[in-house]
């Protein structure tokens, strides 16, 4: 389970056994999705919101965090096929699809 409380050099040691096979399954907290350095042939995202104690409330994950949790799912194999699922409150599931599926609009300023 690699989370923000454990020192940069235990979060490395699980990076490297889970790039050489060690360790076949690694729990990962949002905070740690931009610093994390392994790729996997499957990613489960298990929800788009995450619990923010400040103000009591859920908020949905940003677009950039989606992407690049999703992107964790990319092998270095060309031939190898890797899945990301996303899993979502039924109430969610249209605009989470939409979200994924059509194209950003481009902005110029």
């Amino acid at each position: 389970y690699l989370h923000g409380g454990l020192s940069k050099e235990v979060q490395e040691v699980i990076q490297q056994l889970f790039r050489v096979g060690a360790i076949q399954v690694v729990v990962v907290t949002s905070s740690l999705v931009w610093s994390l350095g392994i790729h996997a042939d499957l990613v489960i995202l298990m929800g788009t919101e995450k619990f923010q104690h400040h103000i009591s409330s859920a908020s949905d994950y940003s677009l950039a965090d989606v992407q690049q949790m999703i992107g964790c799912a990319n092998s270095l194999v060309d031939t190898k096929p890797c899945t990301a699922i996303v899993m979502c409150q039924t109430s969610r599931k249209t605009q989470v699809l939409k979200f994924l599926q059509e194209p950003l609009p481009a902005e110029s300023y």
